[in-house]
């Protein structure tokens, strides 16, 4: 980290001072989007303090603009809201907001970035859990659409759409379809991350080799290209095995009414959306959230090969496990769903929430507010959250599908 801010052209005056204090998770997330779009082949500058970043890539360039959906007084525990409302009303609230801020900082109206590509990059920070909220609530904001599985489990994956007017919980509600709002025609993009973290520049700068002492294992979900999967389906892999981008995890929404936009070439690697349902996902893999486990041993002691087996045999386990309960989870739902007809939200228990397997007992983990956990990841149907209910999001539709009986 220390590294990529070295490389930053003229980061903010009180950029340490952030980082040190109240604005880490903001700071971080700057760093990173920094981070990745540099080793991705853009041409990074900071010529005017805001916004953030003036990106070249392709021949096209953009300015971006970073925000946080940060955690707020008084603020709903999500534990206690069934997941479908979560999808459908609070996560469009949280990042509701910071976006409305940023629109109404009306950024092309600056000499500067007037008649230019302009981009807001968001990043969800409102929660301690480290394995964080998938895009899927985002999405349904942005675009105002509902997204209605009509197909049958194992078929190819066919949906209807229907509009979204508002999302509402509790005392709190906010207008739907982001895009479609006054002014936001300014709006070229908005770019999605849950992997803006700490443990993301752990685990792109760590050398197996230099530790021989750690080992990490990244355990989480990721997109399943098959044509049939609603879900998206688990992995386990050791850090450093598997080739990770810096552009893993991010998402891209083009706002089909802007002004200015940019051509899919601009944020290659990254699914790209172009209206609700229409996604572009190239041939890379795409993580939608995970947890990185630290195996460390004291100084001066390697893991051992018969240790290393161990821990491999607990994170192809902790796959096994989780890709059986989405599976689980998914088939309970989709009954129970077809024989109630259409859901607005949950009123049922979840059905068996992810156990984990048995571990090694001597490992060590990083701090939970940075992206790592000290346990499993416990991971629901939704792919992003503990199986708190059932309701399954696919990555190519992402939101909260309600089934219907097939015709």
């Amino acid at each position: 980290m220390n590294a990529v801010f070295a490389r930053m052209p003229k980061p903010e005056k009180n950029f340490i001072t952030d980082l040190q204090t109240v604005g880490f998770d903001a700071r971080v997330w700057e760093l990173y989007l920094f981070a990745a779009l540099t080793f991705t082949g853009f041409d990074v500058t900071q010529p005017h303090e805001q916004p953030d970043f003036l990106s070249r890539r392709f021949g096209e360039s953009a300015w971006i603009e970073a925000v946080t959906a940060n955690p707020s007084q008084g603020a709903t525990e999500t534990v206690e809201i069934p997941i479908q409302r979560i999808m459908d009303d609070l996560l469009p609230i949280r990042y509701g907001t910071p976006l409305r801020r940023k629109l109404n900082a009306e950024y092309w109206k600056r000499p500067h970035v007037a008649g230019q590509p302009f981009v807001i990059a968001l990043a969800d920070f409102a929660d301690e859990d480290p394995l964080r909220w998938s895009h899927s609530g985002l999405h349904r904001y942005l675009y105002g659409k509902d997204l209605t599985l009509t197909s049958e489990l194992g078929e190819p994956v066919e949906a209807t759409v229907s509009d979204v007017t508002k999302h509402a919980i509790g005392n709190k509600s906010i207008e739907s379809n982001f895009f479609h709002l006054d002014e936001a025609e300014h709006i070229s993009a908005v770019v999605f991350s849950n992997s803006g973290t700490v443990m993301k520049f752990n685990r792109m700068g760590f050398d197996r080799q230099r530790y021989p002492n750690i080992l990490m294992v990244r355990t989480g979900v990721e997109f399943d290209p098959d044509l049939r999967a609603i879900v998206p389906r688990a992995f386990a892999e050791v850090v450093g095995e598997v080739t990770e981008a810096w552009l893993g995890g991010m998402v891209t929404f083009h706002n089909m009414s802007a002004l200015k936009s940019l051509s899919s070439s601009f944020f290659q690697g990254t699914p790209q959306y172009r209206g609700a349902d229409s996604a572009r996902v190239g041939s890379e893999r795409h993580p939608i959230s995970s947890v990185t486990k630290i195996f460390a041993k004291p100084r001066g002691e390697a893991i051992t090969a018969p240790e290393e087996g161990e821990i491999r045999q607990w994170a192809r386990e902790t796959a096994e496990v989780t890709e059986a309960v989405i599976r689980k989870s998914t088939r309970a739902e989709y009954e129970r769903q077809t024989k109630k007809g259409m859901l607005q939200g949950r009123d049922a228990d979840a059905p068996a929430a992810l156990h984990s397997a048995s571990q090694p007992q001597w490992h060590s983990s990083s701090a939970r507010r940075h992206g790592s956990s000290g346990q499993p990841p416990e991971t629901g149907a939704s792919g992003s959250r503990a199986a708190r209910s059932s309701a399954p999001v696919h990555f190519g539709f992402p939101n909260g599908m309600r089934y219907v009986t097939p015709k």
